[in-house]
């Protein structure tokens, strides 16, 4: 995914590809916000159980 060209999954806020986080600003792809992604989704499993 580059940025500001691939657009973003609105359900797991993951780009298509699922390799790197989505921009709110542009709607693309970035990797800066795939960390954040993850740990987010880590803590939400956790709350789940």
């Amino acid at each position: 995914c580059s940025r500001g060209t691939s657009l973003c999954d609105r359900g797991t806020g993951l780009c298509n590809r699922g390799t790197s986080g989505c921009d709110i600003v542009t709607g693309g792809c970035n990797k800066e916000t795939i960390f954040y992604n993850n740990v987010t989704i880590f803590f939400n499993r956790l709350i789940s159980f």
